[in-house]
């Protein structure tokens, strides 16, 4: 096994200080640094067709060569190439901007690289973390690329060292690899001085070279003379033109490289393009002020159709899905979606979506929709319920987090009333028609969606219904959640939700616009939606006010501590009420807090690559005489837990 390198990659650092960060990160240890201009080369497999022709040029030219491969390219294209080049890069996240997501099933390719190939260096980039690093180095990476994970950490050095210890001491298997795991610590240390000294002269080496081509070029003054677009056969110039338009005020070569990596990472992030290869070369254009570059775009456009298909399981109920789909339909990134879903708790949903960018820019879309759906609400409230309307919205992504603006219209029919219904569902029987305008604002900075381990969640929510129809209210709900990491496979986590329904004609609340409470995704120890207001211990009405909590501790398991496998201990709850009209909004509030409904207990928790699985044994400590509890073994599957 080679020796272990750790490559902090500067697509995380700040730019603007590019010199001295790229000084830092050497300064606090690590071996090599993650970019162009040094003493290796690495290309993408995809981007030439005769990759023999140019890791000779690479040798030639007195660096090392590299091969880089995408999450979608097979790992044997680069087996013919094992034996010439001097590392192989498999990326585990999309390649163009930092901060993604780590994708385990990229892991899989590393480990046949390093079963066909035990001595070559094998690099992993994209989304490392000290929580995954394990995965990639088991696998057999030697070589790790973290960005974020080591530019933003509060002491580099320290996770720089911590990177090194989990891929060094790396429990390697035996048949695979040709060093133990309890030799590979000593052999760094002691064996082959004269690598460890040609390694400590190659880092410095590249060093001096980073640190001179920075200084030398980062600010001097280039412009963009021109963008030359080469395989745009369906895109539209204007597209580019907006998504170009920042590249073209850069006015030095720092600039012109920032901005136009930029423009390259929201042309990708439009998902219309399958590859994109960009270069820059000094104008031919005799007319042209000293400085001036050319900018060629060479790409390749997406199939236009594309269907997908998946399943959904969680808040116990389960669906499958099909959406067709129709990318760039105007030559403008737009995208036409037909979605259709079958399921137990949502019967059937139809929706029909145009959306687009904004100028272009993938962190601003706009969509109108039309939609059609039926629910399931037999198992806890003897009714179905069919929804049909069309919504016209905006989606944005700002520093602070994530906004959608929604005007909608939805016409609502409370039908197909079970024959032992309770009194109160067959009187909320009939339709409804509301138009609304909601704002949602989610800002999310957890490091895993479903097992998080540190970050915190908040999500608001905000609707006024009034603009038409029968129906008027404001509502409002805030969820939250915080993780803390305790070290030693220890996580604590603790969640704050409330809601409020205010009806502004007098009248009391629909069934439809109501909030539930309860169940395993909910507050656990209770079914679904089996808290709050119950008539005859049969049928869940909702309830305008509520308020829920918990917190959770997920602790190691011992022999599986690789695994997403923790103990869990919980203890959560929460109060549903009805609006009172008689009483002030205060007293209605204060009486969340006279009969709250409580469990507490333990299980286990693991966290597969595509839902997170519970198995809890739950105790209820407090619940009303209409609550519906869950005492004993409660198996919840899905994706939001709180």
């Amino acid at each position: 096994m080679p020796i272990a390198k750790i490559a902090p990659s500067v697509l995380s650092s700040d730019f603007a200080q590019l010199a001295s960060e790229c000084h830092r990160m050497i300064k606090e240890g690590a071996d090599w640094l993650h970019m162009a201009g040094a003493s290796m080369y690495t290309f993408h497999i995809e981007a030439t067709d005769k990759p023999l022709e140019l890791i000779d040029k690479i040798h030639k030219a007195g660096m090392k060569a590299g091969v880089a491969v995408k999450p979608n390219t097979p790992i044997d294209k680069v087996y013919d190439l094992a034996d010439k080049i001097d590392m192989c890069l498999v990326m585990t996240v999309e390649p163009g901007f930092g901060g993604q997501k780590f994708m385990t099933d990229c892991v899989p390719k590393v480990k046949a690289l390093r079963e066909q190939f035990p001595n070559l260096d094998i690099e992993v980039d994209g989304g490392i973390s000290l929580e995954n690093i394990d995965q990639a180095a088991e696998a057999g990476a030697n070589v790790i690329v973290a960005g974020t994970s080591i530019f933003k950490a509060n002491d580099p050095k320290d996770t720089i060292t911590k990177f090194r210890e989990k891929e060094i001491t790396m429990d390697f298997d035996e048949d695979l690899f040709p060093l133990r795991p309890q030799k590979v610590g000593e052999e760094i240390l002691n064996q082959d001085l004269k690598a460890q000294e040609a390694l400590r002269r190659e880092r410095e080496e590249a060093e001096r070279k980073l640190e001179v081509w920075v200084s030398a070029a980062k600010n001097e003054k280039y412009y963009i003379n021109s963008f030359r677009i080469e395989g745009a056969k369906k895109t539209r110039p204007w597209l580019f033109e907006a998504v170009l338009n920042r590249a073209l005020k850069a006015k030095t070569l720092g600039d012109v490289i920032q901005s136009t990596s930029q423009a390259t990472s929201n042309l990708s992030r439009l998902d219309i393009f399958k590859e994109i290869d960009v270069l820059l070369d000094t104008s031919d254009d005799p007319l042209a002020s000293p400085g001036a570059l050319d900018v060629t775009i060479a790409l390749e456009e997406k199939n236009r159709f594309w269907v997908k298909t998946g399943t959904e399981i969680g808040n116990e109920a389960g669906s499958a899905n099909i959406s067709l789909n129709i990318r760039n339909v105007f030559g403008g990134a737009e995208t036409l979606e037909t979605y259709m879903s079958a399921g137990t708790q949502v019967s059937h949903v139809f929706e029909f979506c145009l959306a687009k960018p904004i100028n272009g820019n993938p962190d601003s879309k706009i969509d109108l929709s039309a939609f059609s759906l039926t629910r399931n609400n037999q198992p806890y409230s003897s009714h179905d319920e069919i929804l049909r309307g069309a919504a016209l919205r905006w989606k944005v992504y700002s520093r602070l987090g994530f906004h959608e603006f929604m005007v909608g219209s939805t016409w609502r029919q409370i039908c197909n009333i079970a024959d032992n219904a309770t009194l109160s569902i067959r009187e909320s029987a009939g339709h409804s028609l509301k138009s609304s305008f909601t704002h949602v604002f989610i800002r999310d900075n957890r490091d895993d969606i479903m097992l998080p381990s540190r970050g915190y969640y908040l999500k608001l929510s905000q609707e006024y219904a009034g603009l038409g129809g029968d129906i008027d209210f404001i509502k409002h709900e805030l969820e939250s959640q915080i993780n803390y990491n305790l070290g030693k496979g220890f996580i604590f986590s603790a969640s704050l939700r409330n809601g409020l329904l205010y009806p502004l004609d007098g009248k009391p609340s629909k069934i439809s616009d109501r909030f539930f409470l309860g169940g395993v995704q909910s507050i656990r120890g209770f079914r679904l939606n089996g808290i709050g207001p119950i008539e005859d211990k049969k049928d869940s009405l909702g309830g305008d006010i509520y308020l829920a909590g918990g917190a959770s501790l997920f602790t190691p398991l011992p022999r599986v501590r690789r695994l997403q496998l923790k103990g869990h201990l919980f203890i959560n709850g929460g109060n549903l009420v009805q609006l009172h009209q008689r009483l002030p909004l205060y007293d209605n509030i204060r009486r969340l807090g006279t009969a709250p409904s409580v469990a507490t207990g333990f299980g286990i928790v693991y966290r597969s690559s595509l839902l997170r699985f519970e198995l809890n044994f739950c105790l209820p400590l407090i619940a009303t005489t209409t609550d519906k509890v869950k005492k004993g073994f409660q198996l919840g599957l899905g994706f939001n837990f709180w």
